[in-house]
C-alpha cells in the first residue's frame, strides 16, 4: 500500500528480462501484489478484472509490436497505468515516449528509474489525466484576484 493509502496491483509481462527481475524484487519490497502474464494483451484482459482500481501493467516495449500507441490509448481509456521497460536503443522510442506522456505511461530504461517511478507512485498515487482535474480546484478566489490586481497597480499595504 502506498503512503497515500492507495493500493496497487501489478501485472508483469516481460518476466524474463533483467528489469522484470528488478520489478519482482521491488514488488516484494513494497508489498505490491502482482501476477505474470505471457503477453500485454492477456495482461490487459487481466487488468480489467483486477482487484485494485490502481492497476499497473509492466511490459517490455518490444512486446508491443503491433501498435504501442493504440495499446497505451486503450489502457488510458480504462484508467490503467502502464510501465514499458526498454533500452535506450529500442526502435521507435522517441515516438512512443511522446505517446506515453499523453496516456500516463512510463518509459523505463534502467533499474534505478523503475525504482524511482514505483516509489513516486506509492508516495503520490496514480498520476491524473487532464480530464480528472476540476478547474475550480485551481481557480483563484475573488480575494486572491483582488490582491493580485492591487499588487500589479502598486497598491500593496
Amino acid at each position: 500500500m502506498g503512503e497515500n493509502g492507495q493500493t496497487f496491483f501489478a501485472i508483469l509481462v516481460d518476466e524474463g528480462s533483467e528489469l522484470a527481475a528488478v520489478a519482482r524484487g521491488l514488488f516484494a519490497e513494497y508489498e505490491i501484489d502482482h501476477c505474470c502474464k505471457s503477453n500485454p494483451y492477456s495482461a490487459y484482459a487481466a487488468a480489467l478484472k483486477s482487484p485494485s482500481s490502481n492497476t499497473i501493467i509492466i511490459t517490455g516495449l518490444d512486446q508491443l509490436t503491433a501498435d504501442p500507441e493504440k495499446f497505451l490509448h486503450k489502457l488510458a481509456e480504462k484508467d490503467l497505468l502502464c510501465c514499458c521497460l526498454c533500452t535506450p536503443r529500442t526502435a521507435g522510442l522517441a515516438t512512443v515516449k511522446k505517446t506515453a506522456r499523453l496516456h500516463r505511461a512510463a518509459i523505463i530504461e534502467s533499474a534505478s528509474a523503475l525504482e524511482d517511478w514505483l516509489q513516486g507512485l506509492l508516495q503520490t498515487g496514480a498520476p491524473k489525466l487532464a480530464a480528472d482535474f476540476n478547474k475550480n480546484d485551481y481557480s483563484p478566489t475573488q480575494a486572491e484576484l483582488n490582491a493580485l490586481l492591487e499588487t500589479a497597480n502598486g497598491k500593496e499595504e
